[in-house]
């Protein structure tokens, strides 16, 4: 091998072997409360309405939204059971009274009840298959754009704003007159 080949081998392994720059990564736009309750009123039908209720109430990805089976959800002990979410691991969240009552409130209301999933598919929603993420997705952008939100709005937008939502509303001063460190161990 020549000098010269030999240097632009050298060049090439070099270039392989550098590190990529670091993609540059935006942080998630988050809604107001007052921005979710407007766009979950601009929502088209009854069951879209749920839809978004459950998908704001409960911080699930679409597609554990679109596989909730009627038995995942646990009044007795206010929790959802999600299956096979994100790394395919189960896990409980929290369900609040207010999005049971509105969910009772939604199963009463039907004329033909669903006997396994919570929110079934076909074009009159009563079909033995689940909806896919996609109707969820679509259900969001149609109230997003009837509510009139500026901002990028898909389901995902709806994780970081239920965090919000959740997080306590303390005044800084509550939290610097806490004792820090651990406390001493009382007899």
């Amino acid at each position: 091998m020549t000098g010269r080949k030999k240097r632009e081998r050298d060049g090439i392994q070099q270039v392989r072997s550098s590190p990529y720059p670091k993609k540059t990564r935006p942080l998630p736009s988050i809604l107001s409360p007052e921005e979710v309750a407007h766009l979950i009123d601009s929502s088209q039908t009854r069951f879209h309405r749920m839809v978004l209720m459950t998908l704001y109430g409960t911080g699930a990805r679409r597609a554990e939204l679109a596989r909730l089976q009627i038995f995942d959800i646990d009044s007795w002990r206010m929790v959802i059971h999600i299956r096979s979410g994100k790394g395919r691991q189960d896990r409980d969240v929290m369900l609040s009274p207010r999005l049971l009552e509105a969910l009772r409130d939604y199963w009463r209301s039907l004329k033909r009840k669903p006997t396994e999933w919570l929110f079934p598919g076909g074009s009159r929603h009563t079909s033995n298959r689940p909806i896919t993420p996609r109707a969820v997705w679509y259900a969001c952008q149609r109230a997003a754009q009837r509510a009139g939100l500026q901002n990028r709005v898909h389901p995902h937008t709806l994780l970081p704003s239920t965090a919000v939502s959740d997080a306590p509303r303390t005044p800084p001063e509550i939290y610097l007159a806490l004792p820090m460190g651990p406390r001493p161990i009382q007899h």
